[in-house]
């Protein structure tokens, strides 16, 4: 859902040519990032515990561009 608001945002900011709508799109990726990693990440660690890092090793954060690969040579993020 992020990935797609920042994409609409991107988008409208190079359309219109919009130097405010480009700036809105920096703030909403900063407020974004810190949101997700330093608040719901840890909630849901403590939430789910060894699942959610588990689940949290396989998984990619934002996009996987090959997935397959990642999940043939262990792909795994510090907790």
């Amino acid at each position: 859902m992020t990935l797609g608001f920042l994409s609409i945002l991107l988008g409208e900011g190079l359309f219109f040519k919009s130097i405010g709508i480009l700036i809105w799109t920096v703030v909403f990726l900063i407020v974004s990032i810190f949101l997700i990693i330093k608040i719901e990440e840890p909630s849901l660690r403590r939430k789910f515990g060894k699942e959610y890092d588990d689940y949290f090793r396989r998984t990619p954060r934002w996009i996987s561009l090959n997935y397959s690969y990642h999940k043939q040579h262990n792909y795994k993020r510090n907790l």
